[in-house]
């Protein structure tokens, strides 16, 4: 943190130290104060995707309309980016727009049809929507692609036990499940770096969003070591 506010100071018009400060504050727990360093780099570096991303994740639980306006905008800059996508569906799905989370999946996995996340997370959207077939799909292609993934597994287990397919979804599955809150598994990459999270992360299961940017790889980190 000294070394990125020092670099503040020498260079007060550079997004990226601002950026790098964020995610440490994210990572140390202080959310105001990463949400303010992300606000700072958008303002200076307003076609930027990361700080918008990155903010949009601050956003998503405590106020999920504004993190889908982050997203919307990230997206205007870069319409193909599957991870503002995903980002999106995550809260708009916190603000209760399951249709609309459905559609931004929908269209992630148009862009990015190996991705293991998109498939679950549409896979749970769709069983809150109470289309268990939809959701039985989606999840058996999203461990055809990841065999690790819990959230497949779960949303999968219960969609067929509401259908009564007890066997398949079978009493170890379904009793495994049974301990996570039955909301969205998505959400639990709400606020990340925030000690709330990391809680939330031993709770209930979750697969990583897809990512290409080490910005906002770097302050996933710590979901691949509480989660995976």
């Amino acid at each position: 943190l000294e070394d990125f506010t020092r670099t503040i100071e020498l260079a007060p018009r550079d997004s990226m130290p601002r950026t790098e400060r964020a995610l440490i504050r994210a990572e140390k727990g202080d959310v105001e104060g990463a949400e303010a360093d992300f606000t700072d780099a958008i303002e200076l570096a307003p076609t930027s995707v990361y700080p918008l991303l990155n903010r949009g994740r601050l956003r998503a639980a405590r106020d999920p309309r504004a993190a889908e306006a982050d997203f919307t905008r990230a997206l205007a800059i870069e319409p193909g980016n599957t991870d503002a996508l995903v980002w999106r569906a995550v809260a708009r799905r916190n603000a209760g727009d399951l249709k609309g989370a459905a559609a931004d999946l929908t269209r992630a996995i148009e862009l990015a049809p190996s991705e293991a996340t998109a498939w679950a997370g549409r896979a749970e959207v769709r069983r809150a929507l109470g289309d268990q077939d939809g959701a039985i799909s989606d999840a058996t292609r999203a461990l055809e692609l990841d065999a690790r993934s819990h959230t497949a597994f779960c949303v999968r287990g219960l969609a067929r036990a509401e259908k009564g397919e007890l066997e398949k979804a079978g009493r170890r599955r379904a009793s495994r499940c049974s301990r996570f809150r039955r909301t969205s598994c998505i959400t639990a990459t709400k606020t990340a770096g925030s000690a709330r999270a990391r809680a939330a992360s031993r709770s209930m299961t979750c697969d990583r969003p897809a990512t290409r940017r080490r910005s906002i790889a770097r302050s996933r980190c710590w979901w691949r070591r509480n989660v995976r």
